[in-house]
């Protein structure tokens, strides 16, 4: 039998989400399984990826304040902590014209990870960017609170792009 080392026999490759890897599972006498790539992120690593498009009719909905929910609340004793956003503006044909950053908050109470820069949103073509993460100081985190996007006093009367946002994140269990 060849060695894992040997990658003539075993060719270096990089892993798709969907491959598979031999394990051995300690819960079932040591048998050989496989798991797919795409299971440690998840299982393994705790960390999950959620993308979500919010449409020029959610965005518009922000105007004079609001919360579009995210991420839905992950249960009793756990929160949701957020690990990256990577976010792409498809732009149309009006551009928005948002007069501040969207917070992205914890729940409805507790503290803010960051913002959505106005400045992106108001593009008049499309771009790619992230979103930079760092609670405030002070922030909480909301124990069973949703991951919103919120605007409290924001003005926006225009746009008809889409917004889709790549969210990395884990859910700590403290039950």
């Amino acid at each position: 039998m060849s060695k894992i080392s040997n990658t003539t026999a075993y060719p270096t490759v990089t892993p798709a989400a969907g491959d598979l890897l031999v394990i051995t599972d300690v819960s079932d006498s040591n048998a050989t399984k496989t798991a797919t790539v795409s299971s440690f992120t998840s299982s393994v690593l705790g960390l999950q990826t959620q993308e979500i498009t919010l449409t020029p009719a959610q965005l518009l909905s922000l105007d004079g304040g609001g919360t579009i929910e995210l991420i839905e609340a992950p249960g009793a004793g756990k929160v949701i902590v957020p690990i990256s956003f990577a976010c792409f503006l498809d732009f149309n044909t009006i551009a928005y014209d948002l007069s501040s950053d969207i917070n992205i908050k914890s729940g409805t109470t507790g503290g803010s990870f960051g913002a959505v820069d106005a400045d992106e949103l108001n593009s008049s073509s499309d771009v790619y960017f992230t979103v930079t993460l760092s609670p405030y100081p002070g922030a909480t985190l909301e124990v069973n609170g949703a991951l919103n996007i919120v605007a409290t006093t924001q003005t926006i009367t225009q746009g008809d792009s889409p917004l889709t946002l790549s969210i990395t994140y884990r859910i700590v269990d403290f039950s």
